[in-house]
C-alpha cells in the first residue's frame, strides 16, 4: 500500500509531514487532504487565525 505525505505550504516555507499515511490511492489521498484542510480551517476560526494562502501538498 503507497505512503503519501501531506505538506502544508506556507508563505515561510513547506512543514513537512514526518510520517505520511498510508492509502489505497492518490483518489483516498485527495480525499484526506481536503479532510486535513478543513480541521485546520476549523481550527484557525475557533483559535482566531488565519491561514489564508496556505495549501497541501501530497507527496508519495
Amino acid at each position: 500500500m503507497p505512503r503519501y505525505f501531506f505538506n502544508i505550504m506556507t508563505a515561510n516555507g513547506p512543514i513537512d509531514d514526518p510520517e505520511g499515511t498510508e492509502l489505497d490511492d492518490l483518489g483516498q489521498a485527495r480525499i484526506e487532504a481536503i479532510a486535513d484542510a478543513r480541521a485546520l480551517m476549523s481550527t484557525a476560526m475557533r483559535e482566531g487565525r488565519t491561514i489564508f494562502g496556505r495549501s497541501i501538498e501530497i507527496c508519495d
